[in-house]
């Protein structure tokens, strides 16, 4: 197994997570910067290894269902479910000699997929409250 996709894909999830930075407070210019040129490099890294279409559209149901966590009534089911997908997705995405390695993959997919699960209910709370204020 080679370091490289490990490497690309730590890359990625730290640039992920620089943006989340930036979300969470904004105005601090550095992680967004940072996390933006981090996760490009990253993505661009991981696409050099030709990933699979499965892989891929795991991904994409992964990041539709941290969108549909915003909407949906009930709390962290989609976020939940998301999360799994994106642990499964990044297993798979590459073919065997390529492939991220599983406990990498798994532990790194919860850390993204809680923080992303918690800042959509953040998101939706202050949805909710913003109503509120307004006396819809």
């Amino acid at each position: 197994m080679t370091p490289v996709p490990n490497l690309a894909f730590v890359l990625a999830a730290a640039g992920a997570l620089g943006i989340y930075a930036e979300l969470l407070r904004p105005g601090r210019v550095w992680p967004g910067v940072v996390g933006s040129i981090s996760l490009a490099i990253g993505a661009y890294s991981l696409w050099q290894f030709c990933p699979r279409k499965e892989g891929t559209a795991l991904l994409a149901v992964s990041a539709a269902l941290f969108l549909a966590e915003i909407a949906c009534r009930p709390r962290f089911l989609c976020g939940l479910a998301g999360t799994c997908a994106m642990a499964v997705g990044f297993v798979v995405l590459f073919p065997a000699p390529w492939r991220i390695s599983p406990p990498l993959a798994i532990s790194l997919s919860l850390l993204l997929g809680a923080v992303t699960t918690l800042l959509a209910d953040m998101a939706k709370k202050a949805r909710r409250n913003k109503r509120a204020d307004l006396g819809l």
